[in-house]
């Protein structure tokens, strides 16, 4: 194998990079489009689908420092465990976008957005 996982930990890590250079636009762009919306009900569910693409943004960016201070950039079995659940959370968040932008909201979303009586 040519390198091993000196390679696969440079890889990573140059993946990790560049999600986070586009993913940081892609979510103040959202995050933008949120604000100007007019519904307070969408603005509710716009505001929680830009929480989870911050709680994905963050978590990576923590996933990237903690791969930096690893030797040859790997991942022990810990991380890989928090990179997997930052994955499964990015998941989530596109699919819960993918609901949204089909103008359908997840039940428990419509209940967290539900009528606010204060």
């Amino acid at each position: 194998m040519l390198g091993g996982p000196t390679i696969l930990g440079a890889l990573a890590y140059w993946n990790i990079v560049a999600g986070l250079v586009v993913g940081v636009p892609a979510m103040l762009a959202g995050a933008i489009e949120v604000m100007l919306l007019r519904r307070p009900q969408a603005r509710r569910l716009g505001a929680l689908r830009t929480l989870i693409n911050m709680g994905v943004l963050v978590a990576f960016a923590v996933i990237l420092m903690v791969r930096i201070r690893a030797a040859d950039r790997v991942a022990g079995g810990g991380l890989f465990l928090v990179e997997l659940l930052a994955l499964g959370l990015a998941g989530f968040g596109a699919w819960f976008a993918g609901e949204l932008a089909n103008g359908r909201a997840p039940a428990f979303a419509r209940a967290a957005a539900g009528p606010r009586n204060y």
